[in-house]
This record gives structure tokens, sequence and C-alpha cells, in this order.
């Protein structure tokens, strides 16, 4: 520690006692410290304060003292845990030079609420030791709730002095204002009351005279809230009324105060003729507002700026318009022309009528606007508006014009009917020519390859010398037959049908639909295998047509496959049902599943020298005998036809 001494270092003599026993006989805690806070000395008063002290152990001042901060009270050992202990604090200051350092700070009390507030002053006295001064400081606490406790009563007894002189003056204006209401006139015309703080101090006759006309007592006249109004109106100095029914009768009472007697004039009329006319009057205003809200009409005013005055009425299908105040535009759909309706609200406003139609919220509305005159006539102060639901009346009328124009447009119709009628018989009969001469066309076309091959190797046969083969032969008279029942057939097309079923085996025209095909040349890039069974299947059926459709089946099969590709026929009974059930197999490329369902349609193909008839021309085929063909996809690839034939009786 810095060595710095105080002012005098033997003053104490100059009062009579030695260095020693001002020290030992001060009134205030004193103690004597090293520079490690070990406690040296104490005198009379920090001994008799700190019972823990022993000159033989010399405790530090944290262990006599127990600052209590870090809550090892009385075991400090300065271990610098507590960060702020006043403790380590002075040692530091003394250290850095101070010539004196003052710190407080608090030590609970045992078994006590709070904690003691302490002082403490240190002094260098050389470079090794330092004089401490420790005494308690009184509780601020305590002395602030006696402060308060004093200045409250003070109060209470100012209040009290208030008071009394309060009610004296109040004795006071009592005494002038039944000095001055004794002087009221007795013969005022209408009933009169005066009322004080104490009750009535007043009543003239004429209240009386009501009273005895009632034959009630005066309190029984008074509103309910007699006393309440009476306060508050000696309080305020405000006049108020309320109303009192007493036999029937409606007594209006008009309050008013006398601040300088502390009275309140009380002042009754007898207001029953007006109070029934009121209530008729607002019994038949809301008779007519209810009338209003339920007819199918609605009506509104509006003013200059264009807001609603009023609204009455009721619309079906229109929402809720709004309370009267707002804006005509805010309440105008967002999908409504505000124009027109604007320009008829303005010319309204400008003193013509006008009129206009509003569609919303699927309904139609027609309104009708006439000026608003002010009651004596004058100046035009808004305008008034009706508006009509039409929406049924303008659909009827719609109805009727429409009706007009379809009676109108009938005989127009009429011979565009016919014309169109015309029109499309034409397309089908010429659709239904081209479809006959496209299948018998397509037909010979497939006799007339037997012929043209057959020829060719008869006239080879000949030029060679050679003798005729009979299969070339009986190849060529087969196509020529073909072509023969075909002629017969488009002869007898539109004429009643014959009969031209004869007892056959499905088998045998399976093998001379092939054998046309091998010889036409149409099979040489397909290898053609028939599956018939063993045994036969004899039905009653037109040859030629089935051999047809076996020849036109097995033709579109074989130009689907790749060279070296398979297709076969298989043809099985199906006894339970009288009908064979043939099927077509290939496995070529297949068909779509959109030209799946349009195979079967007139010139529909997929090959580039097809003219879409063969398959057209097999479902007629087997429709007509009562049967059915479906195509459909073959897995892994290729396509299957199906179709099914009488085993037995006619043809249809």
């Amino acid at each position: 520690m810095t060595s710095k001494r105080p002012a005098s270092a033997a003053g104490g003599e100059e009062f009579g006692q030695s260095p020693e026993e001002l020290f030992n006989n001060a009134p205030t805690a004193l103690m004597v410290l090293d520079r490690d806070l070990q406690v040296h000395r104490l005198n009379q008063a920090a001994a008799s304060a700190l019972p823990n002290w022993s000159e033989e152990g010399r405790p530090s001042l944290g262990e006599l003292v127990g600052c209590g901060m870090c809550g090892e009270e009385g075991s400090c050992g300065f271990d610098q845990r507590c960060e702020s202990c006043p403790v380590l604090e002075m040692g530091r200051r003394l250290a850095e030079g101070a010539e004196r350092y003052t710190a407080r700070w608090s030590v609970p009390l045992p078994g006590q609420d709070g904690a003691a507030t302490f002082e403490m002053s240190a002094t260098p006295l050389g470079e090794e030791r330092a004089l401490v001064a420790m005494a308690r400081v009184p509780e601020e606490d305590e002395l602030m709730r006696k402060i308060e406790a004093l200045q409250r009563r003070t109060r209470e007894l100012q209040q009290d002095n208030l008071t009394l002189r309060r009610e004296a003056r109040l004795r006071q204006v009592d005494a002038r204002a039944s000095a001055r209401l004794a002087a009221f006139p007795t013969n005022n015309p209408h009933p009169v009351l005066g009322w004080g703080r104490e009750g009535m101090k007043f009543a003239n006759m004429a209240i009386r005279r009501l009273a005895s006309t009632l034959e009630s007592p005066l309190e029984a006249l008074l509103p309910e809230e007699h006393e309440a109004l009476i306060r508050r109106c000696l309080e305020t100095g405000r006049g108020a009324s309320a109303q009192a029914t007493v036999g029937g009768r409606v007594l209006s009472w008009a309050y008013a105060p006398a601040p300088a007697d502390h009275v309140v004039n009380m002042y009754c009329h007898d207001v029953t003729r007006q109070y029934r006319f009121y209530e008729a009057l607002q019994d038949r205003e809301a008779k007519l507002h209810m009338l209003l809200a339920q007819m199918p009409v609605l009506l509104w005013t509006v003013d200059h700026d264009l807001r609603i005055t009023e609204l009455q009425g009721r619309l079906q299908g229109v929402p809720g318009c709004g309370a009267p105040g707002r804006d005509l535009r805010d309440l105008l759909p967002d999908s409504t022309d505000a124009a027109p309706v604007l320009r008829a609200h303005r010319a309204a406003l400008g003193g013509e009528p006008a009129s206009y139609d509003l569609a919303t919220h699927g309904r139609i509305f027609s309104c009708r606007l006439e000026p608003l005159y002010a009651p004596d006539g004058g100046a035009i102060v808004g305008c008034v508006g009706v508006a009509h639901d039409v929406t049924h009346r303008r659909r009827l009328e719609d109805e009727r014009l429409r009706a007009l124009e379809a009676e109108l447009d009938l005989e127009r119709t009429r011979g565009e009917l016919e014309r169109t009628r015309a029109q499309v018989l034409h397309a089908d009969r010429l659709a239904t020519i081209g479809t006959l001469a496209g299948g018998v066309g397509h037909e010979l076309n497939n006799a007339a390859s037997v012929l043209l091959t057959s020829s060719e190797l008869i006239q080879e046969s000949a030029e060679a010398g050679e003798s005729l083969d009979p299969e070339d032969l009986e190849a060529l008279f087969m196509a020529t037959e073909h072509v023969r029942v075909h002629a017969r057939n488009l002869l007898e097309y539109g004429k009643p049908s014959h009969d031209l079923a004869e007892q056959v085996d499905l088998r045998d025209l399976a093998y001379r639909a092939l054998e046309m095909l091998q010889r036409s040349g149409k099979l040489k890039q397909a290898r053609v295998t028939l599956d018939l069974g063993d045994a036969p299947l004899v039905a009653r059926i037109n040859p030629v047509r089935v051999e047809q459709v076996l020849v036109n089946l097995m033709d579109n099969a074989a130009d689907a496959v790749e060279p070296g590709g398979s297709v076969r026929l298989e043809l099985r009974p199906d006894r339970a049902r009288s009908r064979v059930r043939g099927r077509v197999l290939d496995d070529g490329c297949g068909v779509s599943g959109e030209l799946a369902r349009r195979v079967f349609d007139p010139y529909v193909t997929t090959k580039d020298h097809g003219t879409g008839l063969g398959l057209a021309v097999v479902r007629g085929i087997v429709v007509s005998m009562g049967g059915e063909v479906t195509l459909r996809p073959r897995q892994p690839q290729g396509t299957v036809v199906e179709f099914d034939l009488p085993l037995s009786g006619s043809p249809k």
C-alpha cells in the first residue's frame, strides 16, 4: 500500500487522551488490517459487535464480517469467487494509492426477513496497514414507511377539517334556501317541487291538486330514477328530465338545479295526450315500414351527393344493399355498367323523371326515378326511386319473340329441310352404289386374277404341245362360275331376295378359297395353314358368299405378314348355339387401336394398293347371316379376326 498518513498522527493528545485510548474508546467499530486483509487489532466497539474475534487466530476481514454476497456467510476466504466483494475492492483501491475508500454491503439477519446494511470506510496507515471504520446504516425503508404514515395521517386530518367546513357551509346554504323557498309563490299554475339533499323542500298548490286528483302521494308522482337525478343535478349543476306513469297519466318532470340555494326545482307537465298521440304515430309508422318491407318492390331516396337517405322494401334475389348513408356508386355490382344508373339519377335530381333497367344477380329490374321536392314544394332535395322485378315478364316477352321468330323462320326451314333431305338421299344413293360397285369390283378382281393365271398356264401348255392340266381347267371353270354368280347377284340387287342357300361342308369352301388365292399368286410370301378339325361342318348357306368371306380374310392376313410369315384359318363347331366359330390369325404388323375400331368401315385401308372394301364386304355378309365379326391385336404381334357362321338354317 502507498504510504499516506492522516493529517495528524498524534491528534488524540489534543483531547486529553492518547491515540491508543481514542482508538479503544471510539463509539464506532474500528480495526487495523494488513495488506493481506488480516485483522490485527479491534477496538471495544468492534470487539463487542464481532464476537468471532480472537487475537491468536487473526482471522481475515471476510471471515470476521461475512459480507453475505457470495452466499458463504461468515466463512469468506477471499478466493475471489465474488467479483463485487467490497473487501477485495477495498484492498485493490488502497493498493492503488487511494486516500480513502467507502463501501456498503448487506448481511442477512438470521431468522428475519431482510438484511442489515453496513458502511465501511478505510484509510491507509503506512505502506502495510490500514484503519477501517465500520458502522450499521439505519434502514431507509423503515424511515420511509414512518414518513409515509405520518404524511397519510396528516392528509386524513386535513380531509376531516375540509369535510367539517363543507358541512358547515351546506347548513348555511340550506338555511338560506329554506328562507327563499318560504317566499316561493304558492299560486304558480304549474306543479312545482323543491328538492334538496335532505328531501323535499317545497310543494306548491298545483302539484298538491295533481296528487289529489290522481289519489296518490307526492312521492308516487316522481320517476323511478328520481334520487339519482337529484344527486347528479346537485353535483354537476346541469338539468335533467324523466317521465313517470301514474294512474294512466304520463307526467314529464324537468329538473332545474339552483346552485346558489343548493336546491333542485322540479317542474311537472301532464303529457298524456301528447304521449298517446306519439304512440299512435309510432304504431302507424311501424305498420307503414312493415308494409313497405313486405312489398315486392324496392324504394329508396337519394340526395344531391348521390347518398342513399332512405331504403325500404325487398326484392327476391338481391342481397342486402347496406344501411342508409352509403354512396349509391358503392352499392352497384362490379359487373354492372354504372353510367346509365348515374345518368338517370342526375336527370331526376335535375327535375326530369327517368327510368332504366338493371340486370344483376341473374335478375332484371325496372327502375323509375322521380324528383323529390321539399315540404314547401320549392327546391328539389333529392330523388325517389322504385324498382320492380320484371325478370319473369321479360322472359315471357323473350319467349313470345322467339316463338314469332320461329314461326317466321318455319317456312324457310321447311324449304331448306326438303332440299337437305333430297341431298342426303342423293348422297346415300351414290354411297350405296359406290360401295356396291367397289365390292363387286373387288370380288371380280380376285376372280380375274385366277382367270388370268389359269389362262396363261393353258396358253403355255398349248404352245409347248403339252396336254392341258385338268387342275388348270378346274380353276378356270371355278373362277368363271365365281364371276357368273356375282353378276347374277348384281342383277338381283334391289329385287325380292331368293333363297340361294345349299347344303355344303364349310371345310370344302375353305380349301377352295385357299386354292383360289394360291392360283392368283397372292400367297407367294405367306405360309397358310388350315385347322378345320376332323368332323364335317355341314351348313345350309350361300357358298359363294361364305367363300368370299374366307378369301377376303385370308387375303388381308397374307398382305399383312412379311415374307415367310404365317397365316392360319381355324373353324370350330359350337353345337350349343348351332354356329361355327372361325378365326384368321397372322403374325404381321398388327392394327392400332384407333384404326381397329374403323377397319370394317368402307374405304378404310392400310395398304397402298387397297380399296378399303374387303373387310366392309365381310362384315356385311356375316351380319346378314346373323353373325358378327371382330378384330383384335394378337400377342406378341399380329392380328386375330374372329367370326361366326350358322351350322343350319337359311341365311338372313
